[in-house]
């Protein structure tokens, strides 16, 4: 996995980043040189322990000597936005809905120093499909958004859930927006928040419809895709994967 190291790095910065469009599927690391030249020669860098590693793809973390407690952040997937149906020979006038944001769960979690523990990020769910004429036989459904997780030898410790697909047009009446993911924590955790997330807006109905707005902040991680406006070839907004980050706490 890369590893990107800039001079000085929050959690909340490091999203930003993520978000507008750095860094994707690395693990961001705050000791790496800002320029992103090489560690010097003399040895392998030494990680503060109160320096949060950002994962947008799956991988491992290894928990460093002396460490026996994390805060684990872990964003579930957003849903994908909903497609524009068939019906009457025709592409649908009404729009379709916005895919849920993806849950997002805070726990405080002991670990064991020395122990890998494994990251899972959950995957952006699928667009609907474009519908580009009454003769089209079939239009995809949305899909939800993937759950991102963090495990350990006895299963699952934190999860966040992935944000549900947006929903197409029934008939004249617009589609209905995902329901935005959940987060949940094993009991032997100490969740501290597990709020659900944003749902997706629903499409309006009718000739000219516009597509429901997906659930999230636009841009930022597991945020759900915008829903297809009523008509031919209207593009549909694409979601965004969820991510996981870890702060060593002592």
């Amino acid at each position: 996995m890369k590893a990107i190291r800039p001079a000085t790095m929050t959690a909340a910065a490091a999203i930003v980043l993520l978000a507008t469009g750095c860094g994707t599927g690395t693990m961001i690391h705050p000791s790496t040189p800002a320029s992103g030249g090489s560690i010097p020669a003399r040895g392998p860098a030494k990680t503060p322990t109160s320096a949060p590693q950002i994962f947008t793809a799956s991988g491992n973390f290894h928990d460093p000597a002396g460490v026996h407690r994390v805060l684990v952040e872990a964003i579930g997937g957003g849903g994908g936005g909903g497609s524009v149906t068939v019906a009457a020979n025709t592409c649908s006038g009404s729009g379709a809905g916005g895919g849920g944001q993806g849950g997002d769960v805070r726990a405080s979690v002991p670990v064991t120093p020395g122990t890998a523990y494994t990251i899972r990020i959950g995957a952006a769910g699928a667009a609907g499909s474009v519908c580009t004429s009454g003769a089209q036989a079939v239009v995809l459904a949305a899909t939800a958004g993937g759950a991102s997780t963090f495990a350990g030898t006895s299963g699952r410790l934190v999860t966040a859930s992935g944000g549900a697909g947006g929903s197409s047009p029934n008939g004249t009446a617009g589609g209905g927006g995902g329901i935005g993911g959940a987060g949940s924590a094993a009991s032997s955790v100490t969740a501290i928040s597990a709020a659900p997330k944003v749902n997706g807006s629903p499409g309006t109905g009718g000739l000219g419809g516009t597509g429901g707005g997906g659930g999230g902040q636009p841009g930022f991680a597991g945020t759900g895709g915008a829903g297809a406006n009523g008509g031919f070839n209207a593009p549909v907004g694409a979601a965004r994967a969820g991510l996981v980050i870890i702060t060593p706490e002592a």
